[in-house]
Parts: C-alpha cells; sequence; structure tokens
C-alpha cells in the first residue's frame, strides 16, 4: 500500500471516531519539480471527501 494511501485510510479512520464528513490531510512533499496541481487536490473515502495538501 504506497504511503500515501495509508495516510488517507488513517485519515478516514480518524473520521470516524470523530463523526467527521470531512477532512485535511498534510503531506510534506519536497519534491520541487512537482507543480502544485498535483500537491494539491481532493480525494473521496466512503463518500466524504478529504483535501491533500502537499507544502
Amino acid at each position: 500500500m504506497p504511503r500515501s494511501a495509508k495516510a488517507l485510510a488513517q485519515t478516514l479512520d480518524y473520521m470516524d471516531r470523530c463523526r467527521g464528513e470531512s477532512g485535511h490531510l498534510v503531506i510534506f512533499d519536497r519534491d520541487e519539480s512537482k507543480p502544485w496541481e498535483e500537491k494539491l487536490y481532493e480525494e473521496s473515502l466512503d463518500g466524504r471527501p478529504v483535501t491533500v495538501w502537499g507544502a
């Protein structure tokens, strides 16, 4: 399982415990060659949005 997939699963688990309808995940991505469009995106897990922020 890719590292980001594990982080998304962990975020979903935390959202379940807090009864959250949406969440945010910050991933520290130091790859300066990657454009912001690839570092900032939204995933949907079980119908609940998780915004992923690459920093």
